[in-house]
């Protein structure tokens, strides 16, 4: 009896889960983003796309952009060859991730408490802005969530069987391979385990796991740190400040807006910390072993080895960046889940209503809060994808365009090369329809002849043309035309 009522369980976190992929589909119609990439969807299909065989597209990565990990590109790549380059399609791959981290979540939930506390979580993370935002993203974010997920399900289900060890160390390596964050989640667990080996609570064996793991992902990590010291001098995001500490911890917790996530994540993370810090007096150690510690624990390593990295060791380099820290996406929503499942328990005891209270939140937090949600995202569209529909647009100008098919017609492109790249692979559709003749900007410089093309589009989406650009162009063109494709991004040159 006791199992069936568990499977029944389970096929509620699968509803959830399959509401919540529904209610992204819709949103996306709604808000008519699912047709369109932006630059960084189409980054993610240039480097899926890079390379014939596996070893090519590992190499590829490395050496177009070695801060990147293959695993989402190699699924990514497997799915465009299934499914096209459509960009509505693209779309359903983070939007299935996305729904499974939430049942993925449930189960997490279920495992640190009860059914309820699973059912809360699955909710909770299924009605989050953070999980619809990066499910409309092509990119490794949704992914990375599921697989930190994953891993985390996998180390609270362990046991000392080899096939357990087995397990948890495949979805260790598939988080690492998914986003180099996912290297510090495997750390912080890894930590938890040594303590309690220490605390001789936990078996050596369980150490077998990371000294794999160790094997078959740090020399990749090492050679990555070496290329991307050669390649990358300075990184784009900013360096952190001790207050980015907390507005990056409310940022994680599930929400719209100022999140009351982050209060309940607070009110824990106190109560919690007041538990600790009197078993610490009493000389007891027995909260090392406790899920929401490892949580805790997880989460504020994590984010004290950023913080340190980006603010001191090698601040010209930092990676504070929000949607990195999403790998510790599971751990916020279980912390969250279980406030609210302790705070739902102890109404339910004096107020003796049951399941009524239970329901009713479940309700509200189901119907509410996802309608929010959806009002939310269909206004702020740009939020997500923002200037997506440009390229959709760039895309139908440059093939119905009739002269730019001409021989005697150039198209410059103002994209860096990776951009550039996967554009070419959407708009050709992986080279089945002929694009005209393309250029970018390391296409040209001063020793090149113009004066063959009597047309030429220049295109200004990402970058428009520098100075020097436009003199080399007009020794040879003369623009007619600005804005010539109603959009506000195509000017038109002809040949004096």
């Amino acid at each position: 009896m006791t199992d069936k009522k568990f499977d029944i369980y389970k096929i509620v976190f699968v509803i959830i889960a399959v509401i919540s992929f529904v209610v992204m589909r819709l949103i996306g119609m709604a808000s008519g983003i699912n047709g369109y990439l932006n630059v960084d969807d189409l980054c993610s299909v240039q480097f899926a796309m890079i390379g014939d065989g596996f070893f090519d597209k590992i190499n590829g990565i490395l050496a177009e952009d070695p801060t990147n990990v293959p695993v989402f590109y190699l699924i990514l790549y497997v799915w465009i060859k299934l499914f096209g380059y459509a960009a509505n399609t693209m779309r359903i791959l983070p939007e299935i991730c996305g729904a499974l981290f939430v049942f993925f979540a449930g189960l997490i939930g279920e495992k640190i408490g009860n059914k309820k506390m699973g059912i809360i979580a699955a909710i909770v993370a299924g009605t989050s802005l953070q999980l619809v935002y990066v499910s409309y993203q092509i990119r490794a974010y949704s992914i990375l969530m599921m697989f930190s997920a994953i891993a985390f399900y996998a180390f609270l289900r362990r046991t000392s069987q080899w096939k357990s060890i087995i397990l948890y160390t495949v979805s260790l390596l598939l988080l690492s391979y998914t986003h180099f964050f996912g290297v510090l989640v495997c750390a912080g667990l890894g930590s938890i385990d040594i303590l309690n080996i220490l605390l001789k609570k936990r078996e050596k064996k369980y150490l077998l796991c990371y000294v794999i793991y160790a094997c078959l992902f740090v020399p990749y990590l090492v050679l990555a740190f070496i290329r991307a010291n050669d390649m990358w001098a300075v990184f784009w995001p900013p360096v952190p400040t001790y207050r980015d500490i907390f507005s990056m911890i409310r940022n994680m917790c599930p929400g719209v807006g100022v999140s009351w996530g982050a209060y309940i994540f607070a009110f824990v993370f106190f109560v919690y910390l007041i538990f600790v810090v009197e078993s610490l007096k009493k000389k007891e150690c027995q909260f090392v072993q406790s899920e929401i510690f490892t949580c805790f624990w997880v989460i504020y390593a994590v984010i004290a080895v950023g913080f340190l990295y980006s603010k001191y060791i090698k601040p010209q380099s930092s990676v504070w960046v929000y949607r990195y820290f999403l790998v510790l996406f599971p751990f916020v929503v279980s912390v969250v889940s279980y406030g609210i499942w302790k705070g739902l328990d102890y109404i339910q005891e004096r107020a003796g209503w049951g399941r009524t209270i239970f329901i009713g939140f479940v309700l509200f937090l189901g119907c509410v809060y996802t309608y929010t949600n959806i009002g939310y995202e269909i206004d702020h569209p740009n939020e997500i994808v923002g200037g997506s529909k440009n390229y959709e647009k760039l895309t139908e100008y440059i093939m119905e365009t009739q002269d730019v098919k001409e021989q005697g017609t150039l198209v410059y492109m103002g994209y860096p090369d990776r951009y550039f790249e996967g554009w070419k692979q959407y708009a050709s559709q992986g080279g089945k329809i002929a694009l005209p003749n393309l250029y970018n900007p390391k296409d040209i410089s001063e020793e090149t002849d113009l004066s063959g093309y009597d047309t030429i589009y220049v295109v200004n989406i990402v970058y428009e043309l520098t100075e020097e650009e436009k003199l080399q162009i007009e020794k040879t063109h003369r623009l007619v035309e600005q804005n010539c494709d109603g959009e506000g991004f195509v000017d038109k040159y002809v040949r004096y």
